[in-house]
């Protein structure tokens, strides 16, 4: 789960996260523990912003076999 301050970033061109690299931040990272899913996706998205910070929550769960 996660808030807009997430998917919301625009990068110079005005594209937003949501559609220019979550989807492959969120591919590369299928396999990662939560606290590392949690941690990357918030750089990428703050990294990927140009425009004015908003803040990011981010909630992952791991499940156990």
């Amino acid at each position: 789960m996660y808030t807009d301050g997430l998917t919301e970033s625009r990068d110079r061109e005005g594209r937003m996260f949501e559609d220019a690299a979550l989807p492959g931040a969120l591919e590369r990272l299928r396999d990662v523990a939560p606290q590392t899913l949690v941690r990357e996706l918030s750089t990428a998205a703050t990294g990927f912003g140009t425009s004015g910070a908003d803040d990011i929550a981010i909630l992952a769960i791991g499940v156990s076999p």
